[in-house]
């Protein structure tokens, strides 16, 4: 591959994972039509970059990745380590029958028109949030099992072609009342295990020339998420509700009218 575009597929997926938006059907997008990929080799290349962006969300979250775990053998935040474990497995409950079952049935068109609809239903939610907020909104600070459970089936929908696992799981958290700066770090956290799991499972289909592309979307995605969690806790959760949903509108709909 040229460095050029490696750079640039490393780009995009550094910047696209943190928002509601299928990053690997935008990469394979990108890669098919700007820059004339083998379908085969985009869809690998769009497989592997996740193993960057995934690292820089373990590094940007290392604090709380390091208390969940210790909070597994009791030493740390069990909060945390419920809301994991109980999430990943509810993910893999989820995730694995449609894999097996659905996702070569699956047209991608009707993942982006799922991504597309999470971009509608966020900007009402922001609208619902916003009237909630002036007679004073009362946010969990606490995942508790039911709530993991739930996020943990839906985030197992993002394994089909085109649904955005970050948006699905931030719409989901804020509806059940988690803020914005909290959705958006829980979500970023359930994510950790099972995108680098499906990383590493691709890494032997992965060409080397891509070295590369993961060390961009690695840097770009650490600063990228450093930005966004930074964002999120100065605006109030409709404002994060909003952004997100046009961010999904914006960027889905130029696929689906292509």
């Amino acid at each position: 591959m040229h460095l050029v575009a490696a750079l640039i597929l490393g780009v995009i997926q550094g910047i696209l994972e943190w928002l509601p938006v299928s990053s690997e059907g935008q990469l394979y997008w990108v890669s098919v039509h700007l820059l004339g990929m083998a379908p085969e080799e985009a869809l690998s290349a769009a497989l592997f970059l996740h193993l960057g962006t995934s690292l820089a969300s373990v590094l940007v979250l290392r604090k709380l990745v390091a208390s969940s775990l210790k909070g597994i053998v009791g030493t740390g935040d069990r909060n945390l380590a419920t809301f994991l474990v109980f999430g990943t497995a509810a993910t893999l409950l989820s995730g694995i029958p449609l894999y097996l079952f659905l996702r070569q049935a699956v047209i991608p068109l009707y993942g982006q028109l799922m991504t597309l609809s999470i971009g509608i239903f966020l900007i009402f939610l922001a609208i619902f949030i916003k009237q909630a907020e002036k007679g004073g909104t009362k946010i969990k600070r606490a995942p508790k099992r039911l709530d993991s459970f739930i996020v943990g089936l839906l985030q197992g929908v993002a394994i089909l072609p085109g649904v955005s696992r970050s948006g699905i799981t931030t719409a989901t958290l804020m509806t059940l009342g988690f803020g914005g700066a909290e959705s958006l770090t829980l979500s970023f956290l359930l994510g950790i295990p099972v995108t680098i799991a499906a990383s590493l499972g691709n890494v032997r289909f992965a060409d080397p020339t891509l070295l590369p592309s993961m060390l961009v979307s690695f840097v770009t995605g650490f600063l990228c998420l450093k930005t966004l969690l930074a964002y999120s806790k100065k605006v109030k959760m409709s404002a994060v509700a909003f952004s997100f949903g046009l961010v999904s509108l914006a960027l889905n709909l130029p696929l689906l009218l292509a």
